[in-house]
């Protein structure tokens, strides 16, 4: 037994100190792609490092600006309504009412409310469209419609009360407690709906992207409204930590975050965690699947920022154990049992105690 015991003594010896070495040393960061291709960050040149500097500590100052949405953010829309002349001129909408005049013959004379489908019933003539078209375009129209049962007609359209789309706008979207203020939630498919422009993709864009890409819409379909943007919860970006850190989990950042900023959200390593390997798996906006490993430790005493990322969504961060760790697992996982089952350990013990009594 004690010729087992020695054995055993000198191969944990020997692990242990080959772990501690191996432990000691601080790893070369690293990027891997699918297809095995592997890219040692400290090779690159230091214009690549200067510019992956400057864009880290750029998203992470301008914060929310440069985050892009994803399904399930939360947005608060500010609707600013202020009609504006039509450059090319009123054109009839539903809800207008009108006046149509027939010079020379007013008994054909009346005035008219568009109906919701765009149409007014003209006296012997029936329904005619109504909308899209300016006041004179009408007026001609319906010349037309009464040269085969009058002589030469001559017909004016005045306006008598018009419907802009800004002010249909206002209508519909003053609200008692809200005002012109709405709370959307992006769709799974990507998109938000909004009045007048239909179903806009908003996942991928910035809030400055989506908001001004949306006024050139309403610009040409609803001239006068406008909206402003603005970030009311980030729901749709999960980072995922585990292996040797104190609180492993999701975490539901509110901005850009970096490697180094989610293990610290995670409450930091364990003692046997692996400061110099940590491992992140995530998805480019090609869709391409990268893992990168760095040292943290390198990243804190050297200041090799570059070395960081900002985490993609849904990107998996893990700290493995440290060599010496993994020795332990060991000793407590299979050693321990080995001597609880042969019932080594009370012979051990009685052993010692014995030597010490001789």
């Amino acid at each position: 037994m004690k010729k087992v015991v020695k054995l055993l003594t000198i191969f944990l010896i020997t692990c242990t100190s080959i772990s501690i070495l191996s432990g000691c040393s601080v790893s070369r960061p690293y990027e891997k792609s699918i297809g095995g291709d592997i890219t040692y960050l400290d090779e690159r040149s230091e214009k690549v490092k200067d510019e992956h500097r400057r864009q880290l500590v750029s998203s992470l100052l301008t914060g929310l600006k440069t985050y892009r949405l994803l399904p399930g953010d939360v947005l608060e829309v500010m609707y600013i309504i202020n009609p504006v002349q039509e450059e090319d001129g009123y054109r009839l909408k539903v809800g207008d009412k009108i006046r149509v005049d027939f010079f020379y013959h007013s008994q054909f004379s009346r005035d008219y409310t568009i109906r919701p489908d765009g149409m007014i019933t003209l006296p012997v003539k029936g329904e005619v469209y109504a909308i899209n078209q300016k006041p004179s375009e009408l007026a001609e129209k319906i010349a037309r419609l009464y040269s085969d049962m009058l002589r030469d007609p001559v017909v004016n359209v005045q306006v008598l009360e018009y419907r802009s789309k800004a002010e249909l706008a206002r209508m519909s979207l003053d609200h008692p407690t809200k005002g012109w203020e709405r709370t959307i939630v992006i769709a799974p498919d990507g998109t938000i709906q909004l009045p007048f422009v239909g179903q806009v993709k908003a996942a991928g864009r910035t809030v400055d992207d989506l908001e001004k890409f949306t006024n050139r819409l309403f610009a040409e379909k609803a001239p006068g409204v406008n909206i402003h943007c603005r970030i009311s919860e980030i729901r749709g970006t999960r980072i995922f930590v585990f292996g040797a850190v104190r609180n492993p989990g999701i975490i539901i950042p509110e901005g850009p975050i970096t490697i180094t900023q989610a293990l610290a959200t995670a409450g930091g390593i364990t003692s046997e965690g692996d400061i110099n390997r940590v491992g992140v798996l995530y998805w480019t906006e090609d869709g391409e699947t990268r893992t990168r490993t760095i040292s943290v430790k390198r990243v804190m005493d050297r200041l090799t920022v570059e070395d960081d990322i900002i985490l993609p969504p849904l990107s998996v961060v893990y700290v493995p154990l440290t060599p010496v760790a993994k020795i332990g697992r060991f000793m407590e996982q299979y050693v321990k049992n080995v001597f609880m089952f042969t019932g080594a350990g009370l012979g051990f013990s009685y052993e010692i105690h014995s030597e010490g009594s001789d």
